[in-house]
């Protein structure tokens, strides 16, 4: 092994004076290479006024110059006849209920259900000194679906809990709704459960 960086130690000298030898003459036979040298021009900036615009010069289509083209901005004479910038062929708003009758949103009856389940994450400090454990939960559901009231009823240990409540206010349920009404509902339960081979 050692005679291979010995032998190869005089190669590498060698090689190495041959690129600075070359390097050398390269830059002694620069300046006759470069002696014509082209004005690129400069770079000039122009700016734009803001309410100037600019639109290319295009040709414009034969089929477009036989038509006549609308004015961009049509005057509004009446605010009431909307049809002339509108257009006349869309279809028009229906007509309101009643004076002053606001729509009522209606929901349809149904039990609560849970939308979004969140799994809690496991605690790095629980995982590094390989704890399992548990945590029960109680929180309430509000009549917009989201959670609140979240408090721990029994766990193992508490490194899990924080853990357990931030996965609890994710929760989202569609509510309970009776005679048209969404309603809230209190003291649900749920259980977490820590494992290892989770991870």
């Amino acid at each position: 092994m050692n005679m291979r960086y010995i032998s190869s130690a005089p190669i590498g000298i060698a090689v190495t004076a041959l690129l600075l030898y070359t390097m050398q003459l390269l830059i002694e036979i620069g300046p006759e290479v470069l002696v014509d040298v082209k004005d690129h021009g400069t770079l000039s900036i122009v700016r734009i006024k803001r309410d100037e615009v600019i639109r290319p010069n295009l040709p414009t289509p034969d089929f477009v110059k036989d038509t006549e083209l609308p004015p961009l901005n049509p005057p509004v004479n009446d605010i009431g006849d909307l049809t002339s910038v509108i257009g006349v062929g869309l279809p028009q708003p229906p007509p309101p209920r009643g004076i002053g009758s606001i729509d009522k949103i209606t929901y349809s009856d149904g039990a609560l259900v849970n939308i979004i389940k969140v799994q809690p994450q496991y605690p790095v400090r629980a995982s590094e000194r390989g704890l399992e454990g548990y945590v029960d939960i109680r929180f309430d559901v509000t009549v917009i679906g989201t959670v609140e009231n979240v408090e721990v009823v029994r766990s193992t240990n508490t490194i899990f809990e924080k853990s357990a409540v931030d996965a609890a206010l994710r929760f989202r349920y569609r509510p309970r709704v009776v005679d048209g009404v969404p309603l809230g509902t209190q003291g649900l339960m749920n259980r977490f459960v820590y494992r290892m081979d989770n991870l």
